[in-house]
Protein backbone atom coordinates (compact mmCIF):
# COMPACT_ATOMS: atom_id res chain seq x y z
CA UNK A 1 0.00 0.00 0.00
CA UNK A 2 3.40 2.24 0.09
CA UNK A 3 3.15 3.01 -3.24
CA UNK A 4 -0.20 3.60 -4.31
CA UNK A 5 -0.63 7.17 -6.04
CA UNK A 6 -2.74 9.65 -4.86
CA UNK A 7 -6.28 10.23 -6.65
CA UNK A 8 -6.86 13.41 -8.54
CA UNK A 9 -8.90 15.69 -7.16
CA UNK A 10 -10.89 18.05 -9.14
CA UNK A 11 -10.33 22.09 -8.70
CA UNK A 12 -12.78 24.27 -10.35
CA UNK A 13 -11.61 26.86 -12.85
CA UNK A 14 -9.88 29.56 -11.03
CA UNK A 15 -10.55 32.11 -13.74
CA UNK A 16 -14.27 33.75 -14.01
CA UNK A 17 -16.26 32.90 -17.13
CA UNK A 18 -16.79 36.11 -19.19
CA UNK A 19 -20.05 36.02 -20.98
CA UNK A 20 -19.62 38.46 -24.04
CA UNK A 21 -22.24 40.00 -26.38
CA UNK A 22 -22.76 40.70 -29.77
CA UNK A 23 -24.16 43.90 -31.21
CA UNK A 24 -27.33 41.88 -32.02
CA UNK A 25 -27.86 40.40 -28.56
CA UNK A 26 -27.06 44.38 -26.88
CA UNK A 27 -29.98 44.99 -28.83
CA UNK A 28 -32.01 42.44 -27.40
CA UNK A 29 -30.59 42.85 -24.14
CA UNK A 30 -31.43 46.97 -24.42
CA UNK A 31 -34.84 46.04 -26.13
CA UNK A 32 -33.89 48.13 -28.82
CA UNK A 33 -32.77 48.25 -32.64
CA UNK A 34 -29.05 47.67 -33.68
CA UNK A 35 -29.31 51.07 -35.31
CA UNK A 36 -30.12 52.27 -31.83
CA UNK A 37 -27.05 50.64 -30.20
CA UNK A 38 -25.02 51.89 -32.82
CA UNK A 39 -26.13 55.67 -32.08
CA UNK A 40 -25.66 54.51 -27.89
CA UNK A 41 -21.86 53.66 -28.69
CA UNK A 42 -20.91 56.46 -31.19
CA UNK A 43 -22.54 59.20 -28.54
CA UNK A 44 -20.58 57.02 -25.76
CA UNK A 45 -23.24 56.36 -24.14
CA UNK A 46 -22.52 52.39 -24.32
CA UNK A 47 -19.79 50.63 -22.19
CA UNK A 48 -16.80 49.87 -24.66
CA UNK A 49 -16.71 47.12 -26.14
CA UNK A 50 -14.13 44.58 -26.62
CA UNK A 51 -12.49 44.06 -30.33
CA UNK A 52 -11.88 40.59 -31.38
CA UNK A 53 -10.41 41.11 -34.95
CA UNK A 54 -10.79 43.91 -37.11
CA UNK A 55 -14.69 44.08 -37.42
CA UNK A 56 -15.58 42.06 -34.40
CA UNK A 57 -17.35 44.13 -31.44
CA UNK A 58 -18.37 42.11 -28.01
CA UNK A 59 -19.85 43.65 -24.96
CA UNK A 60 -19.35 41.58 -21.43
CA UNK A 61 -22.91 40.91 -20.27
CA UNK A 62 -21.97 42.52 -17.09
CA UNK A 63 -21.17 45.59 -18.77
CA UNK A 64 -24.22 45.66 -20.30
CA UNK A 65 -26.39 44.81 -17.12
CA UNK A 66 -24.45 47.56 -15.30
CA UNK A 67 -25.14 50.43 -17.93
CA UNK A 68 -29.01 49.38 -17.34
CA UNK A 69 -28.89 49.45 -13.44
CA UNK A 70 -27.45 52.65 -14.12
CA UNK A 71 -29.79 54.60 -16.75
CA UNK A 72 -33.10 55.56 -15.90
CA UNK A 73 -33.51 56.94 -18.88
CA UNK A 74 -34.17 54.30 -21.15
CA UNK A 75 -37.45 52.35 -20.13
CA UNK A 76 -38.10 48.79 -20.64
CA UNK A 77 -37.98 48.54 -24.81
CA UNK A 78 -37.82 51.70 -25.61
CA UNK A 79 -34.69 53.83 -27.14
CA UNK A 80 -33.65 56.45 -24.55
CA UNK A 81 -35.05 60.21 -24.38
CA UNK A 82 -31.86 62.14 -25.96
CA UNK A 83 -32.28 59.71 -28.89
CA UNK A 84 -35.84 59.97 -29.21
CA UNK A 85 -36.17 63.45 -28.62
CA UNK A 86 -33.39 63.80 -31.73
CA UNK A 87 -35.31 61.64 -33.96
CA UNK A 88 -38.62 63.66 -33.42
CA UNK A 89 -36.49 66.84 -34.22
CA UNK A 90 -35.33 66.02 -37.92
CA UNK A 91 -38.95 64.37 -38.80
CA UNK A 92 -40.37 67.83 -37.72
CA UNK A 93 -37.39 69.64 -39.46
CA UNK A 94 -38.27 67.20 -43.01
CA UNK A 95 -41.87 68.02 -42.81
CA UNK A 96 -41.40 71.51 -42.26
CA UNK A 97 -39.25 71.72 -45.72
CA UNK A 98 -40.91 69.40 -47.74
Amino acid sequence: MKNEKPQPTYRAPTTPVVLLLSLEEVAAATRTSVRTVRALRSKGMLPEPLRLGDRNLRWRLTDIQEFLARQPGIPVGGEPEQLRAGRQRRKAAAEGTA
